[in-house]
């Protein structure tokens, strides 16, 4: 008897245990402070004509810290600042800091140039990142700027309506349009939308060709 009622007080216990024991917390909120690039400008925007290299630009940004979003990405964070894959400043930050950078940067025309900043918070171990890129100023003018014409100029910022993007000096070029004065349907050796003859279009294009309207003619492939 006196076991019967030891059991049935341990399953009592148990069962008020299970009641009032409280549901696990919910993990803490362990996001960072983001680091921000901003307010990206550079001077000049292109190169006159006889500027010789090395090309140089003066760039100027800003990079800021955002608020912490809770008290558990509150602190001190080392910041690191890289442009064109140099770090060029390793501050301590707490949130809600920035600082404007301006720093010389010599790069050919037109490739890329990379701003990255991260920001880490060393007690929590805890980081952001963030980057912008852009590409480096060409030369002041105008020209072809298509790269599928035939008198492409990577250095050109400005399109001036130039492109030859037919065929030219007994050339087909990919994507020939046919248009412009520099272009004839009759000869040309070139599928264009009027389609000679089929075959006309030599066979290393075969495939490239789309033409003007938009419409593909399987029929200049022979």
């Amino acid at each position: 008897m006196m076991e019967a009622v030891a059991a049935a007080v341990g399953v009592e216990a148990e069962a008020v245990a299970a009641v009032v024991r409280a549901p696990p917390r919910p993990p803490p909120n362990r996001d960072p402070a983001q680091i921000i690039i901003e307010n990206v400008t550079w001077t000049p925007q292109c190169f006159l004509d006889g500027t010789a290299p090395p090309f140089q630009i003066q760039l100027g940004f800003r990079v800021r810290l955002g608020p912490a979003p809770t008290a558990y990405a509150n602190g001190l964070y080392w910041i690191s600042v890289y442009v064109h894959g140099k770090k060029i400043d390793a501050p301590s930050w707490t949130p809600g800091t920035a600082v404007d950078y301006s720093v010389a940067v010599q790069q050919d025309l037109g490739k890329s140039v990379l701003i990255r900043a991260n920001a880490y918070l060393p007690i929590k171990k805890i980081q952001s990142n963030d980057q912008h890129e852009f590409n480096f100023p060409k030369m002041c003018g105008s020209g072809c700027t298509n790269p599928h014409a035939a008198n492409y100029d990577p250095s050109i910022t400005d399109d001036d309506g130039s492109c030859i993007t037919c065929a030219s000096a007994g050339n087909c070029i990919p994507y020939d349009t046919d248009e412009g004065e520099n272009c004839n349907d009759v000869g040309n050796g070139c599928c264009d939308g009027y389609c000679e003859t089929a075959g006309d279009c030599s066979p290393s294009f075969r495939g490239s060709f789309t033409a003007e309207n938009g419409t593909y003619y399987p029929s200049c492939f022979g």
